[in-house]
C-alpha cells in the first residue's frame, strides 16, 4: 500500500479491498479494510462531536428563548395590570 493511499476516501479503500484478491494477498486486503475502518471511526467521532456542539447550541438557544418568554409574560402581566388601573380610573372619572 502506497503512502498516498492513506489519503483515499473510505469508498475507494473499500473498493480497492474488494478488487484485491483475499486468497492471494490477505495482508493488503486487511490493510485496506483496516484503514477504511479507522477512517470511518474518525468520521464517527467528528460527527459525534458536531452533534454535541449542535445540542449545546440548541440548549443555549432554548434557554434564551425561555428567558425572553418569561420577560414577555412579565411585560404582558404589567401591561394588563396597568390597563385595569386605567380602566378603573376612567370608570371613576365618568361616574363622578
Amino acid at each position: 500500500m502506497a503512502e498516498d493511499e492513506s489519503n483515499l476516501p473510505i469508498e475507494s479503500l473499500i473498493s480497492n479491498a474488494a478488487s484485491s484478491n483475499y486468497i492471494r494477498d490477505p495482508d493488503t486486503w486487511s490493510r485496506y479494510l483496516g484503514l477504511a475502518n479507522a477512517k470511518m471511526g474518525m468520521e464517527n467521532i467528528k460527527l459525534i462531536q458536531r452533534t454535541q456542539e449542535l445540542t449545546e447550541e440548541e440548549i443555549r438557544v432554548g434557554s434564551r428563548a425561555n428567558e425572553l418568554t418569561e420577560q414577555l409574560l412579565l411585560s404582558n402581566e404589567r401591561a394588563s395590570k396597568q390597563s385595569e388601573r386605567d380602566a378603573e380610573l376612567m370608570y371613576k372619572e365618568q361616574n363622578n
